[in-house]
């Protein structure tokens, strides 16, 4: 990201699809397989020693937008949007590393959709973790 003049940035945001599926209480927005493939590949070829240590998620690439583990989740709200096709854009450039305190590592992008903002306020009743949208593209936690 480049900063200009006046603190205005020059951020080319990439948009991508996926479809909402909600499946054992959660919902989530699936996403494209080549998008986490892409990125894993570069993740690898700046930290090799990383190779064949990474993992997608279980439930394939994904945007979670309510998890029962996290979110106290409106069930009914949550069904109408399943099957939903949505739109959401992300910065190619920033990738997020995290996961250490929970003994893993982690790769991830921050979504952005006001879209995805939306349905999260619908189906969402309470948060006991508040988060932001993410995609998680690959992490070590499912190989431990």
């Amino acid at each position: 990201m480049v900063m200009l003049p006046g603190g205005q940035t020059n951020t080319r945001l990439v948009k991508s699809r996926g479809r909402i599926v909600v499946q054992q209480g959660r919902i989530a927005l699936n996403v494209p397989l080549d998008l986490c493939n892409y990125y894993r590949q570069l993740i690898y070829w700046e930290f090799p020693n990383l190779v064949g240590g990474l993992s997608l998620a279980r439930h394939r690439p994904h945007i979670t937008i309510g998890n029962p583990k996290l979110h106290k989740i409106n069930q009914a709200a949550a069904n109408k949007y399943n099957n939903k096709k949505v739109d959401f854009e992300f910065d190619p450039t920033t990738i997020y590393i995290g996961g250490f305190a929970r003994g893993f590592v982690g790769f991830y992008v921050k979504i952005i959709s006001s879209e995805l903002d939306k349905i999260k306020s619908d189906v969402i009743l309470s948060e006991l973790s508040p988060g932001s949208l993410h995609l998680t593209i690959c992490s070590s936690k499912h190989l431990l």
